[in-house]
C-alpha cells in the first residue's frame, strides 16, 4: 500500500493496532514520521469490519505532511465501570487523632488557665530572683555597691545603688521599685549576719568584688510557701517549695 503526498511517495509499514474504547488506532510509520496514515481496518478484526479511519490533524505538525492526511485518534481517560474514585477526605482515624490530640491538650492547657491567679507565687519568686542576679552582674561591670531593700509590710522590694560621695539612689527604672502580685506576700526574711525579719524592711548588700549576703526569702499565698534561696558568691537562687531554713 503507498500513499502519495506533495509528488512523494511515502511507503505506508503499520507496526500496531491498539484498542481503546472499542476503535483501532493505527500507528504506522511512514518514513520515520508516526502518525500519519489514512486508511481502512485490517480484515481480521471481525467486529469493526465496517469501520473507517476519518482524516484528522494531530496536535503536533511536521512540515513534509500534508495536513489532510494527519490522523489524531481519539485519547481520552476514561474510568472504567465499577472503579469508584477516590476523593479527598478524612479517614475515621485521622478524625479520632484529631479528636485526641485537641483532648490532651487542653487537658493541660485548661488548669492553667484556670490557674493563672495561682501562678503569682512562682512569678513572684522568679521576679526576686532576677532582680538579685542583675544587679549582682551590674555591681560587677561598674564598680558600684547595691542595696536590695524588701518591705515586708508593704510587699515591695526595690534597688538602691551606693554613689562615690555616699548616697544611695534609687536604681533607674523598674529595678528601683516593684510589688508582689497577687495575694503574695513576704512571710520572713533571713539575712545571713543579720537575722530574721518578719516585719519592716530587710536589706541585702551586694559587693562590687562579686559577693553578697546570703539572703533567705519566704513567700506566702494563702496556704503555699515558697523559699527563695540566694547564693552569695554567684547571686543566682535556688526556689524550694515549702518553709526551708539553712
Amino acid at each position: 500500500m503507498r500513499i502519495s503526498t506533495v509528488g512523494n511517495s511515502i511507503n505506508f509499514c503499520p507496526k500496531t493496532a491498539l484498542f481503546r474504547n472499542l476503535c483501532v488506532n493505527l500507528r504506522p510509520c511512514l518514513s520515520g514520521v508516526p502518525l500519519y496514515a489514512s486508511g481502512q481496518v485490517p480484515d481480521f478484526l471481525d467486529f469493526a469490519k465496517n469501520c473507517s479511519f476519518s482524516d484528522q490533524k494531530l496536535a503536533s505538525f511536521h512540515p513534509e505532511i500534508p495536513d489532510e492526511n494527519l490522523i489524531a485518534p481519539p485519547f481520552r481517560r476514561t474510568s472504567s465501570p465499577g472503579v469508584r474514585r477516590k476523593e479527598a477526605g478524612f479517614t475515621l482515624i485521622e478524625l479520632a487523632l484529631v479528636v485526641l490530640l485537641i483532648g490532651l491538650f487542653s487537658a493541660f492547657a485548661v488548669p492553667q488557665l484556670l490557674g493563672f491567679g495561682g501562678n503569682h507565687l512562682e512569678s513572684n519568686a522568679r521576679r526576686i530572683a532576677g532582680t538579685v542576679k542583675y544587679l549582682f552582674n551590674e555591681s560587677a561591670l561598674n564598680g558600684h555597691e547595691y542595696h536590695l531593700t524588701f518591705n515586708l509590710d508593704e510587699g515591695t522590694f526595690g534597688a538602691r545603688v551606693l554613689r562615690e560621695d555616699g548616697e544611695l539612689i534609687p536604681v533607674p527604672g523598674r529595678w528601683g521599685g516593684q510589688s508582689l502580685r497577687g495575694d503574695t506576700r513576704f512571710q520572713d526574711i533571713v539575712v545571713t549576719g543579720r537575722g530574721l525579719y518578719s516585719s519592716g524592711e530587710a536589706t541585702s548588700v551586694i559587693h562590687p568584688t562579686g559577693w553578697l549576703e546570703e539572703t533567705i526569702i519566704h513567700l506566702r499565698q494563702g496556704d503555699k510557701v515558697l523559699t527563695v534561696r540566694v547564693k552569695p558568691f554567684t547571686g543566682t537562687s535556688e526556689i524550694y517549695d515549702g518553709y526551708r531554713e539553712f
